[in-house]
């Protein structure tokens, strides 16, 4: 090889090189400006812990958790969203609803945390509009493997001027309070014995609206929605106050409880109406009756 060969050669070499770092180098520049050019919003915020929140519920275990990320705006709302726990009776029910619901709501979350325990839970909160709320454990342990995910339930109260109509739970819009939800209700006059009937099946329900005077009836049937789902639906002929109603459920039963007696406030003059439940198909206890008491 001679002499000008060579340094061809190396000139080469050296150009390939040059070129090569030019690419390299201009990959990475499209790299960092792609990641600089993302879009702002949510998930760019840093989460800071809501000032003025406070646990009042908090459990971690390893049983299946429903995805109920939910807002309680009342003492109904907590009724409803215990349904989640049927095992715990009315004691979660009770617990919710002793809340002070004038100037606070309640911000319900539950999530699975792998293989991560926390003795405790704090609430979090975007600083974006509107606001959007997420969690932290603490108090944590971490273990390589486990047989089976940790989940968490947390419950918190938070200032009602916090919670917006359009808040936001990890992302989402929240979800209905419970897994029972009041499709259709209607006052009653006259005497009326109390009952308490499945009615999922066409045939169900209209041998239930026929015990009914016929404008109540039609009433009751144009409240429903046309497609159930994977729900199954209670009727219920009951006794109590209020203009609307909402379902305990528990273990042992499932019962309606008049908008204005929940939370164990008196009835003076308690006036008959119709009711009609929807409940996720399964989440209705298998042992549970319908309560048929006035």
């Amino acid at each position: 090889m001679t002499g000008r060969t060579a340094a061809w050669g190396s000139g080469r070499i050296a150009l390939i090189a040059i070129l090569a770092g030019a690419v390299l180098a201009a990959g990475l520049w499209i790299l960092v400006d792609q990641r600089s050019s993302a879009p702002h919003g949510p998930s760019r915020v840093i989460d800071m812990p809501v000032v003025g929140a406070e646990l009042v519920h908090y459990e971690q275990n390893t049983d299946r958790v429903p995805k109920l990320n939910t807002v309680l705006r009342s003492p109904a709302d907590a009724v409803a969203f215990a349904g989640w726990f049927p095992e715990d009776g009315e004691e979660l029910a009770r617990k919710l609803t002793a809340r002070d619901f004038e100037r606070h709501s309640l911000v319900a979350l539950g999530w699975s945390s792998g293989c991560t325990q926390g003795e405790s839970a704090q609430l979090t909160v975007s600083s974006g509009v509107p606001p959007d709320f997420s969690m932290q454990l603490l108090d944590t342990s971490t273990s390589d493997t486990c047989y089976a995910p940790w989940n968490a339930v947390a419950v918190f109260s938070v200032p009602k001027s916090r919670v917006p109509e359009d808040t936001r739970l990890m992302g989402q819009a929240p979800l209905p309070p419970g897994p029972s939800e009041l499709q259709a209700f209607q006052p009653l006059t006259g005497k009326h014995d109390p009952r308490a009937v499945e009615v999922s099946q066409p045939d169900q329900l209209e041998d239930f609206l026929k015990t009914l005077p016929a404008p109540t009836a039609a009433k009751l049937d144009g409240e429903l929605d046309s497609d159930s789902g994977a729900v199954r639906r209670f009727a219920f002929i009951n006794r109590g106050c209020g203009t609307s109603a909402v379902l305990q459920l528990t273990e042992e039963r499932l019962r309606p409880v008049p908008s204005a007696e929940v939370g164990g406030a008196n009835c003076h003059h308690p006036r008959p109406y119709a009711a009609i439940f929807t409940v996720h198909a399964d989440r209705v206890p298998p042992e549970a009756v319908l309560d048929e008491d006035a």
